[in-house]
């Protein structure tokens, strides 16, 4: 009666164990992109039932299984629960010591299974092996995570204390029983297991309340976050519309087809006298703007050719009818999906002007300095050497230009009184001017003249320089006045280019530190990226191996007939554990893919070789569907330059793809070379796609939509992964479909590669 019991417990528990692997199940479904680690509680859900499974077959299968297989899925799923929630919660740490307690777990079950078998002992070591890794959970949850994290994780802890005690407490239990069949344990045993299992499903309860609570807390946190983003962009609208109404300069926001304008500021109402009402719906060409519109299609096709424009010239007519001299930049933007222009004009009418003003100034200098009938020379302040003289000067000297070039008045003796070139000299050092100065110069024949000179010092090409000028007193001071201010004028100018250049240079500096900052961001993703792939890949791999090697001896009846119903449910975990193997081996690779780490080695190889090694793989599976399959390889198209086992993997992809997705008829495939490209072609006779999918097969997880099943074999990655292995390969994938008459998956690739890199 007491085994019955404990068989009853058992049942029960399985029923139990299955509805809280749904549940988990549905747990992952929901939040497997929040939370990937929610893939470790579900396998644990999944591998506490296996293990139920196994221990209630006990007597029908082998010790092997019902005892050691079945001990390791259930302390094993736990440990991964573990590492699920050190995730959850954000304190991983290394498993060095769980994988040691479990290898060391596993020996002393097997030590008293096969060689001393004790049931006491086996018991003990379970309840050790329990206490040891739920103390570790309840340690996580209720003093490891944050002070804001327990208010989550205080049931699961609790669950998992309850847990520990339960172990300590049947230790006595474990040690007093006398029999060595699990399922004639006593009442005290039945009633532990029972306690137990209910424990383990308020365990799954309170890990789904957790999930729940945290999500909810989350929501809350980000819609205090939006309505504070959203504050953030009220202000900066309302800063930006401060500034765009009081820029002096006229803005237009304007539609870039067909020119309506839908927005200006008040200096465009200054600089053109149109209100605003006026302006808002018309066009610039419809105001009269432009004094010529050809420059406004000239300036939008620049726009529209590279983006935007600055500092573009052009003449505009306001309301008044005068004519405006103008700078324009315009910026092509997006406004609720509508491409418009951006377009601020600065009214340089002034500006203008006064540069006119200053060109005919500096053209009647230069008429001034050549045609004046008095003596104007130019001298280096530093060593005194003519830099320019002008013809009333070879009047006054005789000397040519070509006979004072590079020379100083000393070289050529020219003062005849030497004490007054150091007068001019003195007087010059201290105010910098010198007027009137009578002196003696001396011919270039020898002769003397006396002159009455004026002398100042000016700037040409940053340099210190004099200017003298002989007898001319008034020509003088209109020289010496229109230089002034050309020399203010000419450092306005300077320091204004000079204040925009470094506010150019400081808008470089702040998005060089911008991009430094997310490039940092994205090693630190790539690398947090990489370290979960890698522990995903052993433990996800390790167990599904095992699980499909294990359910393969069962399946093939190498450790005892099965029968029927046993049969086919497992079965069925062999067939889910190879799906999930190969979604694992898909997600690593196109992951592999995405962070640079599959290597491409190109080197020359046969087409014909590798196709025939494919076809012949996946043969088997057609003649099972009872296609037809054919393939062909041109001459031309033998030989090929790529990385066999990239092109391989493709092309068990897409003809395995095509065999399972074709019902009858055949599946062909086709090897030919177009120009520098060979083209492996799939064809079958097939489904079909419909247009509105075909553009979405080579998205990750995406599957065709089937009406004959509730949903499609595969993956979804398959044709992912293809893809861009063969963009590595230097080609491309193709896909032609018609519904109701088959595909043609075509994979284009290079003959030869004239760089190889990975």
């Amino acid at each position: 009666m007491i085994a019955l019991d404990v068989e009853t417990i058992f049942a029960s528990s399985i029923i139990l164990t299955t509805l809280c692997a749904i549940v988990t199940g549905s747990l992952w479904v929901r939040h497997h992109k929040r939370s990937p680690e929610v893939v470790l509680w579900l396998a644990n859900a999944v591998m506490q039932l296996a293990a139920l499974v196994l221990f209630a077959l006990r007597g029908t299968i082998s010790d092997f299984l019902s005892i050691i297989v079945a001990n390791a899925l259930f302390i094993g799923g736990t440990m991964l629960l573990y590492v699920g929630l050190e995730r959850y919660v954000g304190r991983q740490t290394r498993q060095w010591h769980n994988v040691a307690a479990f290898v060391a777990y596993l020996a002393v079950h097997a030590y008293f299974t096969f060689v001393d078998p004790s049931l006491t002992f086996r018991s003990v070591n379970s309840s050790v092996a329990v206490i040891f890794i739920t103390s570790q959970c309840a340690w996580l949850m209720l003093h490891r995570v944050s002070r804001e994290d327990r208010v989550f994780t205080l049931d699961p802890g609790l669950v998992f204390a309850a847990l520990a005690f339960l172990s300590v407490a049947r230790i006595p239990l474990d040690l007093a029983t006398t029999t060595q069949d699990l399922l004639q344990s006593g009442f005290a045993e039945a009633l532990l297991l029972i306690l137990m299992h209910m424990l383990f499903v308020a365990l799954t309860f309170s890990l789904l309340l957790m999930v729940n609570r945290r999500l909810v807390t989350d929501l809350e946190r980000d819609i205090v976050e939006r309505e504070r983003a959203r504050e953030a962009l009220r202000m900066s609208e309302e800063k930006f519309s401060i500034a765009f109404e009081n820029i002096p300069d006229a803005i237009v926001v304007s539609v870039a087809e067909s020119g309506r304008i839908i927005e200006v500021n008040q200096g465009f109402t200054r600089i053109s006298g149109y209100t605003k009402a006026e302006s808002l719906g018309s066009t610039t060409i419809e105001l009269g703007l432009w004094a010529d519109p050809v420059v406004r299609e000239e300036m939008v096709a620049e726009v529209r050719r590279a983006g935007r424009v600055i500092d573009y010239s052009a003449k505009f007519i306001d309301r008044a009818g005068e004519l405006l001299d103008a700078v324009v930049s315009s910026q092509e933007i997006l406004i609720d999906g509508e491409r418009c222009l951006l377009t601020m004009i600065r009214d340089e009418t002034e500006r203008v002007r006064a540069l006119s003003a200053l060109a005919l100034s500096e053209v009647k200098f230069a008429t001034a300095f050549r045609t004046s009938p008095d003596s104007v020379n130019i001298n280096r302040l530093s060593d005194g050497a003519y830099i320019d003289i002008n013809e009333g000067f070879t009047k006054l000297t005789g000397y040519l230009p070509e006979d004072v070039a590079g020379k100083t008045s000393g070289d050529i003796e020219i003062w005849v009184d030497s004490a007054d070139r150091e007068r001019l000299v003195a007087t010059l050092a201290a105010d910098g001017v010198v007027h009137n100065l009578e002196a003696r110069f001396r011919r270039k024949d020898g002769t003397t003249t006396t002159g009455l000179m004026s002398a100042q010092l000016i700037d040409v090409d940053g340099e210190r320089c004099i200017l003298s000028v002989t007898r001319d007193i008034s020509d003088r001071k209109r020289a010496e006045d229109e230089i002034l201010r050309l020399n203010a004028e000419l450092e306005e100018r300077v320091a204004q280019r000079t204040q925009e250049l470094q506010s150019a240079l400081e808008d470089v500096s702040r998005a060089n530190e911008v991009l430094t900052e997310l490039n940092t961001q994205l090693e630190q993703a790539t690398s947090a990226k990489s370290d979960f792939l890698a522990a995903m890949s052993h433990e996800l791999r390790t167990p599904l191996n095992s699980i499909i090697g294990f359910s393969d001896l069962l399946v093939t009846g190498m450790v005892g007939e099965l029968e029927p119903e046993q049969e086919k449910q497992i079965r069925m975990i062999n067939t889910s554990g190879k799906y999930l193997l190969e979604l694992v081996n898909e997600v690593l690779d196109l992951s592999a893919i995405e962070v640079g780490q599959i290597r491409i080695d190109l080197r020359p190889m046969s087409a014909a070789h590798l196709v025939r090694a494919v076809v012949e793989s996946l043969e088997p599976l057609a003649l099972e569907r009872g296609l037809e399959l054919t393939w062909a390889v041109s001459a031309d198209a033998e030989t090929l330059e790529t990385d066999r086992t990239r092109l391989e993997q493709i092309l068990f992809n897409l003809l395995g793809n095509a065999i399972k997705f074709t019902d009858a008829g055949a599946v062909n495939v086709d090897v030919s070379r177009v120009g520098d490209e060979v083209l492996f072609a799939i064809r079958d006779t097939g489904r079909g796609i419909a247009p509105e999918q075909l553009a979405r097969v080579f998205e990750e997880f995406y599957q065709v939509e089937r009406s004959d099943v509730a949903k499609s074999e595969g993956t979804g990655l398959g044709l992912t992964v293809s893809r861009r292995l063969a963009t590595m390969l230097g080609g491309r994938i193709e896909v032609e479909s018609v519904v109701g008459q088959g595909s043609t998956f075509t994979v284009r690739l290079p003959v030869e590669r004239p760089a190889r890199d990975a």
